[in-house]
């Protein structure tokens, strides 16, 4: 009746037809174009999308990075401009920054610069794309320009290993243990070096500036070592690993603790006699107690400090 209220069905437009829904064909941005999912460049992008998300893809990728690794381990200074094997070193590294290349194309053009950068793994590669672009483009367009911006680009293609582990899950998962253990890593070895420290100062105070010799084993006394015999002048040296003062003796400690030759450290110890006189052996019997406690404490302890670290993250 000419009463009634016009009611509409959801889906129909006005005059009763069907009508298309606002979330049928909602409309995306691509980088800053904003496109239809139904349009041309809606299909590119979806096509894109699945080449880059395929898995017979990601496996080209993954092999394009290992033969990329292979030949950054091939390089050296032997290989001549003009040989077989520059010229075969080129044509692959041509071909693999255009895989690259390609990959991070079809993934900014399926997701969007905006997306795609927001990914940390992403970033790396991108930065990786886009140096190795560069380095190739100087190579090809300007190869007798020497400049040391440029060896910046040839040093960041070493980065192009860690592609890899962007693409293998475990790896993944032990670079993000690793990073979230940095924190805590760090806190252990400001941990360790105070233990380093202490222990310093304790064998400072026992065998600070004693462990010191002439150059000739022949002579004891440091009065008798200041001349010259044959025309060659002796010296009163420190052996390498001693407790002179704070920062060497830190540096010693740690090498007892990685128990690095421990026992020829010991023994050199043990020898000290006074800041005047050479080695005697076994002069201080007792210490064979302190070396080892540090060993103990200031190197299994602290190791197993880091293990644990790293489990608990």
């Amino acid at each position: 009746s000419g009463g009634a209220a016009h009611t509409h069905r959801p889906g129909l437009s006005p005059s009763g037809s069907p009508g298309q829904s606002h979330g049928l064909h909602k409309e995306r941005k691509m980088c800053c174009v904003t496109h239809s999912p139904d349009g041309i460049v809606g299909k590119l992008v979806r096509a894109c999308e699945i080449v880059a998300e395929s898995a017979f893809f990601d496996r080209v990728i993954l092999f394009c990075i290992v033969v990329s690794s292979v030949t950054l381990a091939i390089e050296n200074p032997s290989i001549g401009d003009n040989s077989p094997t520059r010229r075969a070193l080129d044509v692959i590294d041509i071909i693999m920054n255009a895989m690259f290349f390609l990959e991070c194309f079809l993934k900014v053009f399926s997701k969007s610069f905006k997306v795609y950068i927001k990914s940390g793994w992403n970033r790396l590669d991108f930065l990786i794309v886009v140096t190795s672009a560069i380095d190739l483009a100087i190579q090809i367009f300007a190869p007798s320009v020497r400049l040391d911006i440029f060896k910046l680009f040839k040093i960041l293609r070493a980065l192009r290993p860690l592609r890899f582990v962007a693409r293998v899950r475990k790896l993944r998962i032990l670079a993000s243990t690793i990073s979230s253990a940095a924190k805590p890593v760090a806190n252990t070895g400001v941990l360790a070096l105070g233990v380093f420290t202490i222990f310093g100062v304790l064998f400072m105070q026992l065998l600070g500036g004693k462990m010191n010799s002439c150059s000739d084993p022949l002579i004891i006394n440091y009065i008798d070592c200041d001349d010259l015999v044959d025309g060659v002048k002796r010296d009163w040296v420190a052996y390498p690993v001693n407790f002179d003062w704070i920062l060497p003796a830190i540096q010693s400690v740690f090498v007892l603790a990685t128990q690095d030759d421990w026992p020829n450290h010991m023994l050199a110890g043990i020898d000290a006699t006074d800041t005047r006189t050479g080695p005697f052996q076994n002069k201080q019997p007792g210490l064979v107690i302190f070396y080892i406690a540090t060993i103990l404490l200031a190197g299994y302890l602290v190791v197993n400090i880091f293990v644990g670290v790293f489990v608990d993250c």
